[in-house]
């Protein structure tokens, strides 16, 4: 089986991208040629039919990934997985300066601001005090958002 020999077999004609599967290559292909699956509701469009699938949920309201661990539940896999990583503490990502660690990639890259020197836009982001154990945690999270050790209490 190609997959685990890393035998790229399956080539796009239009540009040489290969992959070791199939079903890659036809999203692939999608994508290049515009090929768009249109929501018969709205604007969305995407080369991914999976995506259009996903973003029909939302018309519907259904909401059939579900949280084991709490009420939460969402229209896409995805949303639910990073909602379970907060329940577990998993910080997969990794800021390769310092010791900084966060469930989800956009923090990280709001952090790797703060070692470049560029400027972060925190007025948007809303932490959800919920998930920290008490009011000062709260207040050092913000803290560390904004890239500033004051505690501000």
């Amino acid at each position: 089986m190609n997959i685990h020999n890393g035998k790229k077999s399956h080539k796009c004609d239009l540009c040489g991208y290969a992959s070791t599967r199939a079903d890659v290559l036809r999203t692939h292909v999608k994508t290049q040629s515009g090929e768009k699956a249109n929501c018969n509701q709205c604007g969305f469009t995407s080369s991914q039919t999976g995506n259009l699938r996903t973003h029909l949920k939302m018309h519907s309201g259904e909401k059939s990934n579900k949280c084991n661990l709490c009420d939460f539940t969402c229209t896409d896999p995805s949303s639910l997985w990073r909602h379970v990583k907060r329940h577990t503490g998993q910080k997969s990502n990794k800021c390769n300066l310092c010791d900084f660690a966060s469930t989800q990639a956009s923090y990280l890259r709001r952090h790797l601001k703060t070692h470049s020197g560029e400027k972060t836009n925190t007025t948007s982001v809303i932490l959800p005090s919920r998930l920290f154990e008490n009011p000062k945690a709260t207040v050092e999270k913000k803290n560390i958002a904004r890239g500033t050790t004051d505690p501000g209490y």
